[in-house]
């Protein structure tokens, strides 16, 4: 039976507990559903374990781990994250992370995919778990462009093969796309790569089966926003313009 945590004058503004959870910023739909498994949530003061429990949007009685769960504004950042720094919550002796990079009113936002600590370039921060599930879900097919300095060019024969897909660890990794950019790297060969998917570390994976080093990796669009001359460490809002442009590639939307 579906527990219903509003009075009847709620119900237009009632939404589902893994939504309000998300919304408030704490991790996506589906994080926030083990925190409700786990019975970490409770609703004036009884532990909820019901996934299908509603809420009304203004709801002050829901707390997660003993703490108050309020509905916040939405924040949606796009931060040049500089090298260096790991996309991590979780404290690393001896390593920063982007969160100790980042001022105080962005702290309690979320990351939405990571880059790895030897990487930097465009990262999406928000408190919005909905907006950070349908942007990083594989059928939305989200374009990230990425600017790869590797140790020497890459041939015709490697390129095909990243094209057409290399088997790593068990999973097989490709590249939308890839082509030689202008110029050279202080080290080596530039190219561009082209993402749909984005598995951990594929980049540096994939260039490692083709027997290449990779000196540097930046990302410099994700889903046709771009990093542009944001300087590293540095952040901004989201434009209109650009959510809009987003919200076309959510899965509902994708070819």
């Amino acid at each position: 039976m579906k527990r219903e945590a509003f009075s009847d004058a709620d119900v237009s503004r009632a939404v589902r507990l893994n939504s309000f959870l998300a919304q408030a910023g704490l991790g996506s739909r589906r994080r926030c559903e083990e925190l409700i498994r786990a019975g970490a949530v409770r609703i004036g003061g009884e532990i909820v374990r019901e996934l299908a429990t509603r809420v009304a949007a203004d709801s002050r009685d829901v707390t997660v781990d003993g703490r108050p769960v309020l509905l916040q504004s939405k924040r949606y950042i796009a931060f040049h994250k500089p090298k260096g720094l790991l996309c991590s919550r979780a404290e690393h002796p001896g390593s920063r992370t982007i969160y100790q990079a980042l001022p105080s009113e962005l702290r309690s936002l979320f990351y939405v995919g990571r880059l790895d600590r030897d990487s930097e370039g465009l990262l999406f921060l928000t408190n919005d778990g909905d907006w950070a599930q349908r942007i990083a879900h594989p059928r939305a097919e989200v374009e990230k462009v990425y600017r790869v300095e590797l140790d020497r060019p890459l041939e015709d024969q490697a390129r095909r093969r990243a094209l057409a897909g290399v088997r790593d660890e068990g999973e097989m990794l490709k590249f939308e796309k890839v082509r030689a950019m202008p110029g050279r790297g202080g080290r080596g060969a530039v190219v561009e790569v082209v993402l749909r998917e984005g598995k951990k570390r594929e980049i540096r994976r994939l260039f490692r089966a083709l027997h290449h080093r990779v000196h540097s990796l930046k990302r410099l669009s994700i889903g046709g926003v771009e990093l542009g001359d944001l300087p590293a460490g540095r952040w901004r809002e989201l434009t209109t313009a650009e959510l809009s442009r987003l919200a076309c590639r959510s899965p509902s939307k994708a070819r």
